[in-house]
């Protein structure tokens, strides 16, 4: 059975799975080069960047205004990050105009960005979305679905759910999600949600291989043999995305959380 040092050793690449830049993310307080200049001095292997797309958005500007001005800032973060010595992989957190639910898109490419711009256009719901849109090339994750003012979608119409939502300002509820997660056998995945200096790397996602492309992404969130690994150091099925390093912290998080 591994211990936690060769158990590190083994899962050695970190990964930012939910991270926000300006200007498209306008409640982020980072620019490109200063959310890099941050992740760098961290030591991530790949940053995951998951800028905001929402019908406030759609509705102030064009399809080609948006879209472009979307990818545009994830070059900006790409090219800021190879500087620092780290991969920028591009993601979405969408919203629908029914509610307040977010939702993670990994394994998109700007190909993508037309579709997705209609979609929020014409009303989309999650459900006619997740139809219209999933592949096996995309996982569709529900972001922190236990936030006060969010609500669980159905768990046909998501691939996982974010059962670490590590924004200190909110409540992501993790041990309620993670039993929905369980209960409905979905994916799950976990990160920083980050927006301002002191979130940084609340939550990593640790790999045996290097993520370079969102296809990594897509197969990282799909292997089950991550889980089986920290079952035999644990002792117990945690299927726990988090960083080692940080699961004492977020184990005393928990607890505190659990009577809320």
């Amino acid at each position: 059975m591994p211990n936690k040092e060769e158990l590190i050793a083994l899962y050695r690449f970190k990964t930012e799975l939910h991270a926000h830049a300006l200007p498209i993310s306008r409640c982020s307080e980072f620019v490109p080069e200063a959310l890099a200049k941050v992740y760098g001095k961290v030591g991530v292997d790949t940053l995951v960047l998951t800028n905001h797309f929402t019908p406030s958005q759609v509705d102030e500007s064009s399809k080609e205004e948006l879209t472009e001005a979307y990818w545009n800032c994830y070059e900006d973060v790409a090219q800021a990050a190879e500087k620092e010595g780290f991969r920028a992989i591009f993601a979405m957190e969408i919203r629908f105009r029914q509610n307040s639910n977010d939702y993670l898109l990994y394994g998109i490419t700007k190909e993508d960005l037309p579709f997705l711009y209609d979609a929020v256009k014409d009303g989309m719901d999650i459900d006619e979305f997740y139809r219209a849109f999933h592949s096996d090339r995309v996982l569709i994750f529900q972001a922190h679905p236990y936030r006060n003012g969010c609500e669980p979608a159905k768990s046909e119409s998501i691939d996982g759910i974010e059962v670490f939502n590590m924004h200190p300002g909110q409540n992501a509820r993790p041990s309620v999600a993670t039993a929905f997660a369980k209960e409905h056998n979905l994916l799950i995945c976990g990160g920083s949600d980050f927006h301002c200096l002191g979130w940084e790397a609340g939550c990593l996602l640790r790999t045996k291989e290097r993520m370079e492309t969102p296809a990594n992404v897509v197969q990282a969130l799909q292997n089950k043999a991550r889980e089986q690994d920290l079952e035999k150091i644990l002792g117990k099925n945690v299927s726990n995305p988090i960083s080692l390093d940080r699961r004492e912290q977020v184990g005393r998080l928990m607890s505190k959380l659990q009577a809320i």
